[in-house]
């Protein structure tokens, strides 16, 4: 009896000793870098017991991973200020691929990696300034973007793949110093370039509903790379975009419903400004679909191609000219044939 009541007592100390480093003594993943601390995500809601880790000394940034054994509800659904502490306040966080559903943004933190959650706010103090410089919010589909506009350090912004209709009005007015715009793989039909900060290096705006843009009352000083790809864009004033864009070196235009005159002289607009419109090194940039076709390295769908005033009366001229030689030939067979006959 002796022994099977030490060897209980050993599988209880084992059990309580795993639970309390769990709870109490969680530490960096062995291979973490120096000042960075990878973690594995743990189930953690406002109210629980406050957990506590076993950081190194001058640890500024912290990467929650999921291992593959982890099930779903193992995770941090909201990331506030009391989870914030007990990492040391960090300068740099990374939840991704998780459940977080909340976000108190700490004023202290200047890298954020948040994407692919399930993000349905993030509360901040409108009276607190941030330090916020980079934010990726890409795949949150249940987001209201609105609080962002407090971020005005921001440097950069991801904020794609979120399913986005609209954007709220003047939501990076205050972002004076925003270089890259990432607003791409939503379903926005409109967008107002004049609400968006000059100081835009790269934007990219792919894969939306984008009909029109209008580039006649802005400018964009220091704009290099500009991203309009998988819209639908039918007209474009490629002349007033180059004039307010004295630095844009790449504009990719790709697989817009633009018809052939159209981009002929877009693409000769660029020719002569030095501007690319395609990336080489991405071949979906470049590569064409079965309903696309290719024009001067640039895929547009084939139903957009329609012929001009020029082909429609060669095409009339043809069709007009070929029953004419055939009833020519025809008829000279028979004065041929009855020539023939005579003799």
């Amino acid at each position: 009896m002796g022994y099977f009541t030490n060897v209980l007592n050993v599988i209880f100390l084992t059990t309580a000793l795993s639970c309390c480093s769990a709870n109490h003594a969680r530490q960096c993943i062995s291979g973490s870098e120096a000042f960075v601390c990878a973690l594995y995500q743990f189930k953690y809601e406002p109210g629980q017991d406050i957990p506590l880790f076993d950081l190194q000394p001058g640890t500024k940034a912290v990467e929650f991973v999921k291992p593959f054994y982890t099930p779903e509800e193992q995770s941090i659904t909201v990331y506030d200020a009391v989870l914030h502490r007990q990492l040391g306040m960090p300068l740099a966080v990374g939840i991704t691929n998780s459940m977080l559903s909340v976000l108190e943004m700490p004023p202290n933190l200047q890298y954020g990696d948040f994407a692919n959650n399930r993000l349905s706010r993030i509360d901040v103090d409108s009276g607190q300034s941030y330090a916020m410089r980079y934010l990726n919010l890409n795949g949150n589909y249940e987001l209201n973007p609105a609080n962002i506009s407090h971020f005005v350090e921001l440097e950069t912004l991801h904020m794609s793949n979120s399913d986005w209709k609209t954007l709220p009005a003047g939501l990076f007015s205050t972002m004076t110093r925003l270089q890259h715009l990432t607003i791409s793989g939503n379903r926005l039909k409109e967008i107002e370039f004049k609400t968006l900060p000059g100081s835009l290096t790269l934007l990219r705006m792919d894969r939306n509903s984008l009909a029109k843009l209008n580039f006649e009352d802005v400018r964009f000083p220091q704009l290099e790379d500009l991203n309009v790809q998988r819209n639908e864009l039918t007209v474009l004033n490629i002349t007033a975009l180059v004039e307010r864009s004295p630095k844009l070196k790449l504009f990719s235009i790709g697989h817009n419903p633009i018809s052939f005159e159209k981009l002929d002289h877009i693409v000769s607009v660029l020719n002569r400004h030095n501007i690319a419109y395609y990336r080489m090194e991405h071949p979906e940039d470049w590569t064409c679909s079965e309903s696309e076709v290719r024009i001067r390295g640039i895929c547009i769908p084939k139903d957009s191609i329609k012929p001009g005033w020029g082909e429609w009366l060669t095409q009339i001229f043809f069709f007009c000219l070929v029953p004419l030689v055939l009833f020519g030939a025809a008829l000279s067979g028979w004065h041929l044939w009855r020539k023939f006959q005579r003799k």
